[in-house]
């Protein structure tokens, strides 16, 4: 059996890495195959950083199975805070109406792990500007 790997996701800023790295603030779920999550994303973490927070958007869409996980509570995994989980055991567990469409993300936020089992997503990332007085 191949071993489960956790591949990195490249995002506008590159690599996301660390518990600082991406903030949640909202999670909405629509039973109709999609689940959005929205807040912040710090520029210093990532790969190609830049000095300033950004809004995020991510989208995942068909959605089979998600599941969130207080951070303390999950073993950390992999070297970034987005990843792909290539040759996921818990695709092989859900079976079913599993597809070869379906992947496997995994979402290290400051406070959660959320694991999506979707056939794609959509991240749109906003600068927001910091006014320091």
């Amino acid at each position: 059996m191949a071993k489960q790997l956790f591949n990195p996701i490249e995002t506008a800023v590159g690599h996301l890495k660390g518990r600082d790295a991406i903030y949640l603030e909202r999670f909405e779920y629509d039973p109709h195959g999609f689940l959005r999550l929205t807040g912040e994303i710090n520029g210093a973490l990532a790969s190609k950083p830049i000095n300033s927070f950004m809004r995020y958007s991510l989208t995942f869409s068909k959605v089979l199975a998600f599941r969130v996980v207080d951070l303390d509570s999950s073993p950390v995994e992999g070297s970034s805070s987005f990843a792909e989980v290539v040759n996921s055991e818990w695709c092989k567990a859900l079976g079913g109406k599993i597809t070869p469409a379906h992947k496997h993300y995994w979402v290290q936020t400051y406070d959660d792990v959320i694991e999506v089992v979707a056939t794609k997503f959509n991240l749109s990332l906003d600068a927001v500007k910091r006014v320091t007085i």
